[in-house]
């Protein structure tokens, strides 16, 4: 029963326990009232909990499609392509006119060279407990001209307009796909 169905229930009740003089009647309205108060907090809790069980799986269910890369951060990021599964490290942050110029390493675990990967690529700032800080990120897709080499790291140098290194507090790499690739003879 849904809230505003159960609410209206007790309106009717309490109009009728208004006009009832039975006292076991009115003892059984009462009765009534609370089961349908006790159904309706029961059915919000659960329904609460429905939407926080959505939001994390949604959440769980795209956490390897995004590389989150931080330029004080050794090591690489595992992120979902198009194709499978490779990695993602960021390297050599550099000034370079109003921004930045970093080389992303991608490291194709797969046996094919890849060719024309495209990416989402969203750098920006942090805020003092290290978060992503939403005003002022900024966002390109970018197609690369350098072929990935089969089970093999391949730097590919990226220009972040907008954000000195002293500044830059993230790059995310997300949307991986390709145009093609090549296989071994």
């Amino acid at each position: 029963m849904t809230i505003r169905a159960s609410l209206l229930s007790a309106t009717v009740a309490l109009f009728l326990l208004s006009a009832c003089s039975d006292p076991k009647k009115i003892q059984d309205l009462e009765t009534r009232i609370k089961e349908l108060e006790d159904a309706s907090a029961t059915t919000k809790d659960k329904l609460q909990t429905l939407e926080e069980d959505v939001k994390f799986n949604e959440l769980v269910r795209d956490l390897d499609a995004i590389a989150y890369l931080k330029p004080s951060a050794d090591g690489y990021s595992v992120v979902r392509s198009d194709l499978g599964l490779m990695t993602v490290r960021l390297t050599d942050v550099k000034p370079y006119a109003n921004g930045s110029r970093v080389t992303l390493q991608f490291g194709n675990i797969s046996g094919a060279a890849i060719n024309g990967l495209k990416a989402k690529v969203d750098w920006g700032r942090v805020d003092e407990k290290g978060r992503p800080k939403t005003d002022g990120e900024k966002t390109r897709e970018i197609t690369f001209d350098k072929k990935l080499k089969a089970s093999a790291w391949t730097n590919v140098p990226v220009t972040l307009e907008g954000i000195p290194p002293a500044q830059l507090g993230y790059v995310r790499v997300s949307q991986v796909s390709h145009r093609g690739i090549e296989l071994g003879r």
